[in-house]
Order: C-alpha cells, then structure tokens, then sequence
C-alpha cells in the first residue's frame, strides 16, 4: 500500500472518528456531532423552505464526506472534495467555541444543525472528550479533513 492510500485510510477513520464517535459540545441532555444530524434527517426532508434545503445539503454533504474520503483512495479530486466540510467545520469549531476568535451567527446556526438527542449507548456513544482544554471531536475531524486533503494533493 502507498503512503497515499495509506493516508487516507487514516483520514477517513479519523473523520469517522469526528463525525460520529466523539462529541462536539455536551450541552447536558444533548450532544453536538453528527449524530445529531442522523437523528433530525427526517425533520430536514420535511423542511421545503430555502433554509430547510440548505441544512439538509449541509447534512447530505457532511454524511457523503466521510465516504468521499474513502473513494478517495481511487480517486484523488473525491478525497479533496471530502475533506472540505470536516476542515472548514473543525477549523471553524476551533476559532469559535474553543479559542472565541471570531463570532458569528450563522456558524451558530450551522451547528444547531448537528445539535441533537440521538444517544446510541448513555455515557458511552457519542462520546465527550476534552484533550488540553480542547473538545476531541473537532479536532479529529479537522485533522481527518487536513490528512484527506493532503493525500488527494499527492501523487499515486
């Protein structure tokens, strides 16, 4: 196997890792992952109002991204273009909550996309890490996201 493909196994996992393993946020009775938009897709298929198709796009894109990354490993452009919503999520969870560098409404509102209940195993599935001060799941989809690019720009 190729340091590439290599790569992208790695990003994938890391991405999945992100997305659905670990949490973003706990907000005590809730979590803030991917998950959380698993368990509201049906609500967003219902929404026909322009910002209802906008959020489930988000969603399907974000869902596919984790499976772009993978198909990457045949195709260079599909691991770039799957890595694009992990990074700009992870980059922009990481200048928001955790370092407050920037602020804006509209990263809110995206991310009350991903806010939801869907608890697979109480306490264990999503799961809420903080590493040095830092949520986990942000930072394995950032990373996920950067590794993906990464290999998508190098030669097979």
């Amino acid at each position: 196997m190729s340091a590439p493909k290599g790569l992208i196994i790695f990003a994938g996992i890391l991405t999945i890792l992100g997305s659905f393993v670990f949490s973003w946020m706990n907000l005590g009775g809730g979590y803030v992952n991917g998950l959380g938009a698993v368990g509201r897709f049906t609500s967003f298929l219902s929404d026909l109002s322009l910002s209802g198709i906008i959020n489930l796009l988000i969603v399907i894109i974000f869902l596919l991204s984790s499976i772009f990354i993978f198909i990457g490993i045949k195709s260079r452009a599909l691991s770039i273009i799957g890595s694009i919503l992990p990074i700009f999520i992870g980059l922009m969870w990481l200048l928001y909550y955790e370092l407050g560098i920037i602020s804006s409404t509209w990263f809110l509102n995206i991310i009350a996309i991903f806010s939801g209940d869907l608890i697979i195993i109480q306490d264990i599935l999503p799961m809420y890490l903080e590493f040095g001060g830092f949520a986990v799941g942000p930072i394995l989809l950032l990373f996920g996201g950067i590794f993906s690019f990464i290999s998508g720009c190098m030669d097979r």
